[in-house]
């Protein structure tokens, strides 16, 4: 069986970890790793998956009740200036949520 070298600090010796051991425990850890930074590679694509969701929905949101709001206009104009506050305002919200996500 092979041994590592031994390794000396502050002059105490340590005890030689066999190669196999050592190897094994050094493909453990790097499998670890890898499966760690795949789980966070795929929290992220789903995190942005979600934001882009989140984002089509909202600007989805926004052109319809911008039509709406040109149809109110022209129904009842004079509360133009209300429906463009309320239109204005879900795109604020939305816009926050987005940038929050």
């Amino acid at each position: 069986m092979q041994l590592n070298n031994l390794m000396t600090l502050n002059n105490t010796t340590a005890l030689a970890v066999p190669a196999s051991v050592s190897n094994g425990l050094n493909n453990k850890l790097a499998n670890r790793s890898n499966f760690m930074t795949l789980h966070k590679t795929q929290q992220a694509m789903t995190h942005e998956n979600g934001r882009a969701m989140l984002a089509y929905s909202a600007m989805e949101n926004v052109a319809l009740l911008s039509n709406f709001e040109a149809i109110c206009c022209h129904v009842a104009p004079s509360g133009g200036h209300r429906y463009k506050q309320i239109v204005d305002a879900y795109a604020l919200s939305a816009i926050f949520r987005i940038a929050g996500w």
